[in-house]
């Protein structure tokens, strides 16, 4: 092949990307190879799929539980995010341990003295999904000051949990559509960190454990931006998260009325982001929302 033909298909090829570019709207990750551009539409409607499926629980799978009620529920997460803590885990690690957990309650009954048990066991399953390092069982124990459980119960728990789940860890979570959406919010910090805290309150708020990743993750953008006053919802937001202002409004309501709360309902994640690591998005998010935002009424 001639250079001059080389030189007309790399031009073909250029242009075809650049309708393609165009074909989507809006790709503000255009150009960049880490960012596989040329899958996203693919891996995100597989997200949504996801979203109907794997993802969803039984939506009253509290009520089928006869020795463990919802705050004892909130007692093992908040136990969950307090190893997350100290063990420097991913954000992604725990909404993930927690989905197990629900997905697992949803199939079967927990005796209280076994509660702590699964909790663990969730947890280490979504250890070595999500992270790089995998502590231990020893060290997780140590860790959980659970003197009840041992080693070979964490090993057998945690094979009995996959096979409940059918071996089936696909989950879309939250994450994935929040970084998405703050392409169009040029990735500021302090938005995406309340985002990130006002994401983590779907781990205790019953209210929320239902509401898909995707509309949880728009919501928790929407209002960390009213709070940052970065601006209205655009169309580049909505293209990205695939959610209007008006359908984010339910939910985003929810978040409010559960932060506004005083003392905090739960204060393991209060304090775990109540640090300078996470920039206090706690106290920013108090010195500017005394009251609910005017549009979520």
């Amino acid at each position: 092949m001639s250079s001059a033909a080389v030189g007309e298909d790399l031009a073909g090829g250029l242009e075809t990307k650049t309708q393609l570019k165009h074909s989507s709207d809006i790709d503000l990750d255009y150009g960049d190879p880490l960012c596989v551009t040329e899958y996203q539409e693919d891996i995100y409607k597989y997200f949504k799929k996801l979203e109907a499926c794997a993802f969803y629980f039984s939506p009253d799978f509290m009520d089928k539980q006869l020795n463990i009620d919802w705050n004892k529920h909130c007692i093992l997460v908040e136990r969950m995010i307090q190893l997350r803590s100290e063990m420097k885990l991913l954000q992604e690690t725990i909404l993930l341990a927690v989905n197990i957990l629900h997905r697992f309650l949803s199939a079967r009954a927990v005796s209280t003295d076994k509660v702590e048990l699964v909790g663990l066991c969730c947890l280490l399953i979504a250890i070595k999904y999500e992270e790089v390092y995998v502590p231990s069982i020893s060290l997780l124990l140590s860790l959980s000051m659970d003197t009840s459980s041992t080693k070979f119960e964490i090993i057998e728990g945690e094979k009995y949990i996959l096979k409940t789940l059918d071996w089936d860890l696909r989950a879309s979570g939250p994450l994935s559509w929040l970084r998405k959406a703050s392409e169009a919010d040029d990735y500021d910090v302090k938005s995406r960190n309340l985002a990130k805290y006002l994401i983590d309150i779907s781990l205790a708020e019953k209210k929320l454990v239902r509401v898909v990743p995707s509309l949880l993750s728009a919501s928790a953008l929407w209002l960390a931006r009213v709070v940052s006053n970065r601006g209205t919802w655009n169309t580049e937001l909505k293209h990205l998260s695939t959610y209007s202002e008006n359908e984010l409004l339910p939910v985003a309501s929810i978040m409010v009325d559960y932060i506004l709360v005083q003392p905090p309902p739960h204060s393991e994640l209060y304090n775990f982001y109540d640090t300078k690591k996470h920039f206090m998005v706690i106290l920013d998010y108090s010195s500017n929302t005394l009251n609910p935002p005017p549009s979520v009424g």
